[in-house]
């Protein structure tokens, strides 16, 4: 009897790793029920244009050339599909504002040009992403010595894609692009008024930390490089104020030159308003909440279909 009982301690003995390494995600091919996540963003967004920024000299894609005090709450979510252990696919919305003002300048000719903007920004994107670290899902029981049992709790990823986004630039609740500020469509002026609809291309980086097999928490930043040069409604030069009250109205003429006076060299017809060689661009910094959707398994089937008791609904009573 002590003998056979010494037999199944050895024999529970040695399963024991194998029956513990079948609860864990990185046993072969066990990532793959680990493909789909679906996350929320909460975080703030801001953009680098014309309007505002420090004091010196504007630089492209200059992040410190950013005014901090316009950032803005934004929002997103999306779902994402990993193709394998090191790279991934999402598909994510984003809703944000991004606003400027040359008040908040101490560059003379931006706090001279006195313009400001707000523009709401609804953003549908397809990224890639490429996992240099990546979370795995481990054993309930951490067990000492156990090898290739021990959760990776991490995300790095690099992300790049491309995205359709809608803008509407407003400054004291006006709708500035149907206003043509600098004379688009007029003569001697732009030849049309740019579009709202516009393509970019979301570059960025995240970090991650699972917190239970199924939960995560992270970071996520990203750069929006754009197409457009207009998300402030500032882009070229400045058109014939008086012409464009005459040919526009009121409102566009208003709007286009808002300089206080005393310097008008700096305003006239054919002066710089913008710098049209410099598209615009918004970035995001914002907290992530990610749901890891674990694949079911399915189990073999029974011959002659459901046990009745499933049948029924009802399980089984003695």
């Amino acid at each position: 009897m002590i003998r056979l009982k010494t037999h199944i301690f050895w024999a529970l003995l040695l399963l024991m790793p194998e029956l513990a390494h079948s609860q864990f995600f990185n046993r072969q091919n066990g990532w793959k029920n680990y493909r789909k996540e679906v996350f929320g963003l909460v975080g703030f967004s801001n953009y680098l244009g014309e309007l505002g920024g420090l004091d010196g000299l504007g630089k492209k894609y200059f992040i410190l050339d950013l005014e901090i005090s316009q950032s803005k709450l934004s929002y997103g979510g999306g779902f994402r599909y990993h193709f394998n252990q090191q790279m991934s696919g999402r598909f994510q919305g984003y809703y944000g504002k991004v606003s400027g003002s040359d008040q908040l300048t101490g560059n003379p000719e931006r706090a001279y040009r006195n313009l400001s903007f707000e523009s709401k920004i609804y953003e549908a994107s397809i990224q890639y992403e490429y996992y240099i670290l990546r979370t795995q899902p481990g054993h309930l029981y951490r067990i000492k010595g156990a090898n290739g049992m021990k959760p990776q709790r991490w995300d790095l990823y690099g992300a790049a894609g491309i995205s359709g986004f809608y803008f509407n630039p407003k400054a004291d609740g006006v709708a500035l692009q149907p206003l043509g500020t600098e004379g688009q469509g007029l003569p001697g002026g732009p030849p049309k008024k740019y579009s709202r609809i516009m393509i970019g291309f979301p570059v960025g980086f995240g970090v991650n930390m699972m917190l239970t097999n199924n939960i995560k928490i992270g970071l996520d930043f990203s750069y929006r490089f754009t197409f457009t040069d207009y998300l402030d409604d500032v882009s070229t030069f400045y058109y014939d104020n008086d012409k464009l009250r005459a040919l526009a109205g009121d409102a566009a003429a208003d709007q286009a030159d808002k300089s206080p006076g005393g310097n008008p060299n700096w305003t006239v017809e054919g002066a710089i308003r913008g710098n049209p060689a410099n598209n615009d661009a918004y970035l995001t910094a914002m907290a992530s909440l990610t749901y890891v959707m674990k694949k079911k398994r399915r189990g073999p089937r029974r011959q002659g279909g459901a046990h009745p008791f499933q049948r029924r609904g009802k399980s089984s009573r003695f």
